[in-house]
């Protein structure tokens, strides 16, 4: 049997193991837990961890809410995945903080969870409906985020003032959508995001399948 390649195995096709029963079963997850954390908690976050042995045993861990717009997501190990909330008085989309966590996971990945780096996003848009999206890395486009930190524009800046930046353009982005009237944050984040190799998925109702959103040519 044709061992599984990050390079060949469809993004789709690795999201969707995550809703796979009895574990890792991150629908259970995000309802009971992570869901629920939104309504009682305005102003925090609160995380999932998923990860897989060797052996193929794997599991979720569900951490501690907090009471910012920031939480502390495992990464190395184990852990190939993690689902994090924003509260509603933070923008229902990545941030490029997030995208470093993606790279994170993807760094500390043990080569039993090749190609299974992923980072989920569980929000309510600006209508009160819940959604849920996911980043991975697509190995067809050259241009990493490294790309980023190595440009001469950010010669001589520490990798937290990098961040600081391309969240500020990204927040920028997301204020011309609220501007214009259209909020669309999606958009926003793909057009931040647009030459890298950084895919944005969101996943269905029924949580149990995932479409790629892409930026409209025209």
């Amino acid at each position: 049997m044709e061992e599984e390649d990050e390079e060949v195995t469809p993004p789709c096709v690795t999201l969707n193991k995550l809703f796979k029963k009895p574990k890792p079963d991150i629908k259970k997850t995000i309802t009971d837990d992570l869901r629920p954390n939104i309504a009682v908690n305005p102003k925090g976050e609160k995380a999932a961890s998923i990860g897989k042995m060797a052996d193929g045993t794997e599991g979720t861990i569900v951490g501690p809410a907090s009471d910012e717009n920031q939480v502390p997501i495992r990464t190395g190990t184990v852990y190939y995945s993690a689902i994090h909330t924003h509260p509603d008085n933070c923008y229902p989309m990545f941030t490029f903080g997030d995208v470093l966590v993606l790279n994170k996971l993807k760094n500390g990945l043990q080569p039993h969870n090749k190609g299974l780096a992923s980072f989920l996003l569980v929000c309510k848009d600006d209508n009160g409906v819940f959604q849920t999206y996911a980043i991975v890395f697509d190995k067809r486009l050259a241009n990493t985020i490294q790309n980023i930190f190595d440009s001469p524009e950010n010669s001589g800046c520490s990798e937290l003032e990098i961040v600081d930046k391309m969240d500020e353009r990204m927040e920028e982005k997301f204020i011309q959508e609220d501007k214009y009237g259209s909020k669309n944050y999606e958009r926003a984040f793909l057009r931040m995001m647009s030459g890298y190799n950084v895919s944005l998925y969101k996943a269905n109702t029924d949580l149990n399948n995932w479409s790629k959103l892409s930026l409209n040519p025209i």
